[in-house]
C-alpha cells in the first residue's frame, strides 16, 4: 500500500491532515474507484486499534484508494476539540470532498463514503448533496444529540463546558447539533446503503439503526453484528465486515 500525505484548508484557513492510501500497483494515469472513511466523535484517521488504516490496507489490495483526515481539533488537524462542533465537521467534510473529487486518481464516478459514528451522522446528513454511488454507515449516530444532551444534564446544563473522557466540551456543541435532521435528509439520497452495528454497541442504539434504515427506505440493508461493539473491537467480525463492504460495492 502505498502513502500519501495530505493537508488542505479549510474555510476557516485551519489545516486539515489527511492521508491517501493507493494500491502497490497503481499507475499514474488510472482513475481507481474510491472510499473515503469519516471517523467519528474523539476519533481519527486511524480508528480504534487502527481499524481504518486496516480497511485501508485491505481495499487498497482490492483496486481501490482510501482517504482518511482528521477532522479539524481532532488528530493532527489545526484546531482546539472544544471548539468542533456539527457545523465545524461538516464544513471540514465539504472542503475534504471537493479535494478528494479534483484528485487525478480518483474516478468521480465510483466514490464510496464509509462513515462511523459521528462521521455516519455527517454521511446521512450530505449524502444527498455529495452524491456518492454508495454509503456504508458503522454504528451512525443519528440520535446524537439525545445522547449529548443527556451528558449535560448530568453535569448541569448551566455549564457552559463540561470534562468527558478527557477532553473539553462545550455547550455549543450541543446546542450547534440540536437544528440538524439527519432522517430528513436521509429520505434525500438515492443510493443504496448498508448500515452495520455491532449487538453489544452502547452508543448507538439498535432502534436509531433501524430508524436510519427506514429513512433511506427501500436501498438500504441494517445488518446487526453478534458479539461486537460500537468500535468493532473483535479482529475476526472486522474481517467479516470488511469482506461484507467488499461485496457490498464491488
Amino acid at each position: 500500500m502505498q502513502y500519501k500525505y495530505i493537508e488542505l484548508k479549510n474555510k476557516n484557513n485551519l489545516t486539515i491532515r489527511g492521508v491517501q492510501n493507493l494500491p502497490d500497483e497503481y499507475k499514474e494515469t488510472e482513475k481507481l474507484p474510491t472510499i473515503i472513511i469519516v471517523h467519528g466523535h474523539t476519533g481519527n484517521k486511524m480508528g480504534n486499534a487502527f481499524f481504518y488504516v486496516r480497511m485501508s490496507k485491505y481495499f487498497t489490495s482490492k483496486g481501490y484508494t482510501s482517504f482518511r483526515f482528521d477532522f479539524t481539533g481532532s488528530g493532527e488537524s489545526d484546531g482546539e476539540f472544544e471548539n468542533m462542533t456539527l457545523t465545524s465537521e461538516i464544513n471540514d467534510m465539504d472542503s475534504i470532498m471537493d479535494y478528494v473529487k479534483n484528485c487525478e486518481n480518483v474516478d468521480v464516478d465510483n466514490i464510496f463514503i464509509i462513515g462511523h459514528s459521528m462521521g455516519g451522522f455527517i454521511t446521512t446528513l450530505k449524502a444527498y448533496e455529495y452524491k456518492p454511488k454508495k454509503i456504508i454507515l458503522l454504528a451512525p449516530a443519528n440520535d446524537m444529540f439525545e445522547g449529548v444532551k443527556k451528558i449535560y444534564e448530568g453535569y448541569g446544563e448551566d455549564k457552559e463546558e463540561v470534562k468527558y473522557y478527557g477532553l473539553k466540551i462545550k455547550k455549543s456543541f450541543m446546542d450547534d447539533m440540536e437544528g440538524y435532521k439527519p432522517y430528513e435528509k436521509a429520505a434525500l439520497y438515492k443510493g443504496d446503503v448498508l448500515i452495520l452495528r455491532g449487538e453489544v454497541d452502547m452508543s448507538v442504539s439498535k432502534t436509531t439503526c433501524e430508524k436510519t434504515k427506514e429513512a433511506f427506505g427501500e436501498n438500504a440493508e441494517h445488518i446487526e453484528i453478534e458479539g461486537t461493539d460500537h468500535s468493532f473491537t473483535n479482529y475476526d467480525i472486522r474481517s467479516y465486515m470488511m469482506d461484507r463492504i467488499y461485496d457490498f460495492i464491488k
